[in-house]
């Protein structure tokens, strides 16, 4: 991970001499694969696919995703405020060799809620999603498809909500009928010898951890609803 602080003076108004405040930037660049942040230099010599993800002052600009060769085949830009997304996929489209996305990301308490527009290298929106993310978290809480250019299979899951507990090897995957109710989860235990799965299809049944070790409140995998406002960990 890389840091670079950049001053910029502002004038003040209100005095009889203008004055100079100073606002400090702070710019940094991490490197991340699948199981967490990395270094560049282990980015660069693992020979495995990274991500390569620009903030200033701890919020995200832009996003690399690059592939086990070292070469980038698709890139975030997180939309600031009063930015056009029309010019901003015209500047963009033509420019590259592979799609780009462009994401609104709000903080609700610790978490993160992206909508995910993502476009082909003409320009044109290929796929639209909604998720909500715990950042340090490897797999979004929630994942759910608006739009997709070539339409949606009959049997496809258009919203998945899911957690992992890597201390216990477990992982909770949940899917829902079309109109928002629960349907069934799966629990996927892990083992060196072979992973054991258990289907629920009474959401009372499940065996969720402690309310402690819970990213969530139990309660926000019972609906397909997006939003996790007031399921936050008391």
């Amino acid at each position: 991970m890389t840091s670079k602080r950049i001053k910029i003076p502002l004038s003040r108004k209100g005095h009889s001499k203008q004055s100079e405040q100073e606002e400090t930037i702070n710019t940094r660049i991490e490197y991340r694969k699948w199981n967490g942040v990395i270094t560049e230099q282990q980015a660069l010599t693992s020979g495995e696919s990274f991500e390569k993800i620009y903030y200033t002052n701890n919020i995200r600009d832009r996003m690399e995703d690059y592939d086990d060769q070292g070469t980038l085949y698709h890139f975030t830009h997180y939309k600031k405020n009063g930015e056009d997304e029309t010019a901003l996929v015209a500047s963009f489209a033509g420019q590259y060799n592979h799609h780009f996305s462009i994401v609104e990301r709000t903080a609700i308490g610790p978490y993160f809620r992206e909508r995910e527009r993502e476009y082909n290298n003409d320009g044109v929106l290929f796929v639209e999603s909604d998720s909500v993310e715990l950042e340090g978290q490897i797999d979004s809480l929630c994942i759910q498809q608006i739009y997709d250019q070539n339409g949606f299979d009959p049997d496809e899951e258009i919203t998945i909500k899911q957690f992992e507990l890597e201390a216990t090897n477990r992982s909770y995957a949940f899917f829902y009928h079309p109109n928002g109710s629960f349907r069934n989860a799966f629990l996927t235990e892990e083992s060196p010898w072979v992973d054991e799965e258990t289907e629920y299809n009474n959401f009372s049944d499940i065996e969720f951890p402690l309310d402690i070790h819970m990213p969530i409140k139990k309660e926000y995998f019972l609906t397909d609803a997006v939003d996790p406002t007031g399921f936050e960990p008391d």
